[in-house]
């Protein structure tokens, strides 16, 4: 379950935004768990934050940081909380499509190409299928860390699980889908070679 790097820096944005200020190394650890099930490195958070500092979203102050030691700190601008809130209330409008490569593969593939197309929609739903679970146990490990209201964390993981669920239907009636295709060709070739 990727996800796309804009989206992950609107995570970063709105995790500094909650805290008013933080620091790069808290958000890192903080998010380390959503790192695996959206397919991301740790490394992200620094990149969207000098990112976001670039663009004027973020800016480093100086702080305390948890042992009272001065650091550099991290909060949100004024455009930072406005960049936040224009994608809080434009949302609605982003739906991503489910495999932007596969689908394009499709669109592209002759006769030849099924089987390939087969190939990758079986992968692709075994993965969705180990992601089910993953996306409970993510949820329930934020829930414990009490890093997001549990309402939140409820909505998201049933939103993410649908989702999931939604996509491995479309893989598989896909597949059998392709697979008739292919069976329906070879009766066909055995009848004009007959």
């Amino acid at each position: 379950m990727a996800l796309n790097r804009m989206t992950y820096g609107i995570v970063v944005l709105g995790q500094v935004i909650r805290r008013r200020r933080t620091y790069g190394y808290r958000i890192a650890r903080d998010l380390d768990e959503l790192h695996q099930l959206l397919e991301i490195g740790d490394s992200s958070t620094y990149s969207v934050i000098s990112q976001f500092e670039r663009r004027g979203l973020l800016r480093v102050v100086e702080g305390q940081g948890p042992s009272w030691k001065q650091r550099k700190m991290i909060e949100a601008t004024e455009d930072g909380h406005q960049y936040f809130a224009d994608w809080m209330s434009g949302i609605e409008g982003r739906l991503s499509p489910i495999r932007e490569s596969l689908h394009m593969a499709m669109l592209m593939a002759t006769d030849d190409d099924v089987p390939d197309i087969i190939a990758a929609l079986d992968a692709l739903a075994l993965e969705l299928e180990r992601d089910i679970p993953r996306a409970f146990s993510l949820m329930e490990s934020l829930r414990e860390k009490g890093m997001f209201t549990d309402w939140g964390i409820t909505l998201v993981r049933d939103g993410i699980v649908q989702q999931i669920q939604t996509q491995l239907e479309w893989a598989e009636s896909s597949a059998a889908a392709l697979r008739k295709r292919m069976a329906r060709a070879a009766a066909e070739a055995a009848l004009r070679s007959a």
